[in-house]
């Protein structure tokens, strides 16, 4: 039994292993669906790189909003898409595995922010900072709700969330953003930036130390 665990552990079994589980980690995700809905974002930023809306269909907004800050909410998809254990498969635990985990979603953060952020190369006006701001906060309310078990419903939660904000976050003739609603704002501050990257950073972490389970 101890002699089996220490085999095991050895050099080469162990580098084996771990290959072994970063391939069920990668096939267990819908990579295919999140690269489909990146280059969705990507385009998205692109064509709404200088579209500001005040109505939606017959619908009067709170504020005008620049289109980039809303295209977020779709990239947030790509994450879910690709953090989401969705096949009928144990991805077993290893260690090293953990870091795995983290640079994996670290990474395809970093990608649906930079395709969210296609609009500045198309001249948008609207700072780079205020769409990875909201870029962090869709990731996060996609993040909690891996962490709690219901990765099933995210996108509901952050459309219902980006409809909420559109029609009611904010008040005045001048349209001034609510205290909840930042991602109408198109300003931005070095500190909505460090507690929403603390935030998501914190999460990551979390979920990252979770056993995935086959459904």
């Amino acid at each position: 039994m101890g002699s089996q665990d220490r085999v095991s552990s050895g050099p080469g079994k162990s580098g084996h292993h771990l290959v072994r589980e970063v391939r069920s980690w990668t096939v267990a995700h819908q990579v295919f669906v999140a690269g489909v809905i990146l280059v969705v974002t990507a385009a998205g930023s692109a064509a709404t790189s200088d579209l500001v809306f005040d109505r939606l269909g017959g619908f009067t907004l709170s504020a005008k909003v620049a289109g980039v800050l809303i295209i977020p909410v779709i990239g947030a998809m790509a994450i879910g898409a690709a953090w989401r254990h969705d096949a009928p498969i144990s991805v077993p635990l290893h260690p090293r595995l953990f870091w795995w985990r983290i640079v994996w979603i670290a990474g395809w953060i970093a990608l649906v922010a930079a395709a969210s952020c296609t609009g500045q190369l198309f001249g948008s006006q609207v700072l780079t900072g205020a769409v990875v701001r909201n870029v962090l906060i869709f990731v996060l309310i996609t993040g909690v709700c891996q962490l709690f078990g219901v990765p099933r419903i995210a996108w509901m939660v952050t459309f219902s969330y980006t409809m909420t904000l559109l029609f009611f976050g904010a008040i005045g003739d001048d349209g001034r953003a609510l205290w909840w609603s930042a991602p109408i704002d198109s300003s931005v501050s070095s500190v909505q930036l460090a507690v929403f990257g603390a935030l998501c950073a914190a999460v990551v972490v979390l979920v990252s130390v979770r056993r995935p389970r086959a459904r």
